[in-house]
C-alpha cells in the first residue's frame, strides 16, 4: 500500500475534523428548532460574530469566531476545558492543529505560504510547541 501524500493527509485530517464538528454539534445542541424571522419572512442566514457551543454545565466545548485580524477559526475543547483542536486560516494559511493535554502543538497540517504546498509536522513531547491561539 502506498504512503499518503502530504496533501492527502491534510484532506483526510480536515474531513475527520469536520466529521467531529458535525458529531459535536449534533450531540451538544438541544433537541429543538429555533425559527428566526426577519421582518415578515423567514431568514435563511444567521449572522453572528461568534458561536459558542457549551455542554449542559455551560462549559465551552467549541468556539467558532473571526478574530480581530479577520481570520476565521474553530477551537474545540476536551472534557477538562483544554483546547485540543484548532482549525483556522490564520494569516491566510489554512491549518489544522492538534494539541496535547498541556495545549502544546503536537500535530500541524497546513500549507506552506502562498505556494499551496502541503505541510505536515508531528512534534514529539520534547519538542511540542506552544501554539498561537486564535484569539483577538
Amino acid at each position: 500500500m502506498e504512503r499518503m501524500t502530504t496533501q492527502t493527509k491534510i484532506i483526510v485530517a480536515t474531513a475527520a475534523a469536520l466529521a467531529v464538528v458535525d458529531i459535536a454539534v449534533r450531540a451538544f445542541l438541544p433537541a429543538r428548532t429555533i425559527i428566526i424571522h426577519e421582518g415578515n419572512s423567514n431568514a435563511n442566514v444567521l449572522t453572528v460574530q461568534q458561536l459558542r457551543i457549551v455542554d449542559n454545565a455551560g462549559n465551552v466545548k467549541m468556539d467558532m469566531k473571526v478574530n480581530s485580524n479577520g481570520d476565521p477559526g474553530l477551537l474545540m475543547f476536551d472534557s477538562t476545558g483544554t483546547e485540543r483542536l484548532q482549525l483556522d486560516t490564520f494569516q491566510n494559511i489554512p491549518s489544522l492543529i492538534l494539541m496535547d493535554q498541556d495545549e502544546n502543538r503536537r500535530v500541524y497540517f497546513g500549507m506552506q505560504g502562498d505556494s499551496g504546498e502541503g505541510l505536515h509536522t508531528n512534534y514529539s513531547a520534547e519538542e511540542a510547541v506552544t501554539h498561537e491561539r486564535h484569539d483577538d
